[in-house]
C-alpha cells in the first residue's frame, strides 16, 4: 500500500507533487470519489 512505501521512506510524494507534500490524503480523496 502507500502508507508502507511511506513508512518506509519510500515516497516521492515531495518531488513528484505538485503541492511539495505528501499525497496520501489526495490519494484517499481519489478513491472515495470513485
Amino acid at each position: 500500500s502507500i502508507r508502507t512505501h511511506i513508512q518506509a521512506g519510500r515516497c516521492g510524494c515531495e518531488v513528484n507533487n505538485p503541492q511539495g507534500s505528501c499525497c496520501l490524503a489526495n490519494v484517499r480523496k481519489e478513491v472515495r470519489n470513485q
